[in-house]
């Protein structure tokens, strides 16, 4: 996959653009330089998924970590069992970092997000990856299925639209300041 494409998913080698979208002049010393002042989240995520750099996936676990304490703290978590906390909260981490950069690709579409007839895989939901249920939430953090769906749900929703957030202003960045400087 090339470089601009992966920073710039809007960008497909099919659509004219009006900038190139190979990696023709693109070094290695460039993309590290693009890289520099972009959200050290994003830039580790996308080391992580696409370089499988392992330094930034250790990286990563201690920034979602803080990501998620912060975000409990802002919206005043209440906890039942005080003693499962950081059980629960790390627990979510793994959750997010399999969910975010593992990314199992689905079996039905084989991460290519359509269907035969080119429509948006009914297995994935056109999202290309496969998709983890409730029942495997709940499992993760100890919990019943109610449980999940009614309290901890919405907390994994919001902290993964925070860190996709995150991966999204990298990207963007990054490919800004390539297309600047290529």
């Amino acid at each position: 996959m090339q470089i601009l494409t992966i920073l710039e998913p809007s960008t497909t080698d099919l659509e004219p653009t009006s900038h190139s979208t190979d990696n023709t002049g693109l070094t290695a010393a460039l993309v590290s330089a693009a890289m520099a002042g972009a959200n050290p989240i994003g830039v580790n995520m996308l080391k992580a998924a696409y370089a499988g750099d392992r330094t930034a996936h250790k990286a990563l676990y201690g920034q979602f970590y803080d990501v998620l304490i912060s975000l409990a703290k802002i919206q005043r978590w209440k906890f039942r069992e005080k003693a499962k906390k950081e059980l629960r909260l790390r627990a979510l981490v793994d959750i997010a970092m399999f969910d975010i950069i593992v990314a199992i690709p689905c079996p039905e579409c084989k991460g290519s997000k359509l269907d035969p007839i080119k429509k948006p895989c009914p297995v994935c939901r056109g999202i290309g990856k496969r998709r983890i249920t409730g029942i495997d939430f709940a499992a993760v953090l100890g919990i019943d299925e109610s449980t999940w769906r009614k309290t901890w749900e919405p907390r994994y929703s919001e902290f993964v639209q925070i860190l996709q957030e995150n991966l999204y202003d990298s990207r963007r960045y990054i490919y800004k300041r390539l297309i600047n400087e290529g």
